[in-house]
């Protein structure tokens, strides 16, 4: 089960620490951090536009870009 936005967060920030990532880089990092399988990678949002995890990081990165 993919996490809620929120818990998104912490692992976000600790993978900015690293530097600069590609949203591929940063989706490999938040996936192991949570040990989200294949099929967990799969689940799309409502709209069906995006899957939960690319939807989520989205959502963290936007955060974060708004509080600098």
């Amino acid at each position: 089960m993919v996490p809620t936005f929120e818990k998104f967060l912490y692992p976000f920030l600790l993978s900015l620490k690293e530097g600069e990532l590609t949203i591929n880089q940063m989706r490999e990092k938040i996936t192991a951090y949570f040990s989200l399988s294949e099929e967990d990678l799969q689940v799309r949002t409502k709209s069906g536009r995006l899957t939960q995890v690319n939807d989520r990081i989205g959502w963290a990165r936007q955060y974060f870009r708004r509080a600098m």
